[in-house]
């Protein structure tokens, strides 16, 4: 959905490029925003936030 394989994302992962395209992803489907950050402990207003910044 993100036009990003897998190994996109996994050679990608340190790339702030890749962070700002996975995060977008995320803020656009609001299901899948929740259960990331339900899974990593955060609010999503925090991952819509990094988000954000990575796309400065």
């Amino acid at each position: 959905m993100t036009g990003l394989t897998v190994q996109d994302l996994r050679a990608g992962v340190t790339e702030r490029a890749v962070q700002a395209a996975v995060l977008e992803f995320l803020a656009g489907h609001e299901a899948d925003l929740l259960a990331a950050a339900e899974g990593l402990q955060v609010p999503p207003e925090a991952l819509a936030a990094a988000g954000r910044e990575l796309a400065r």
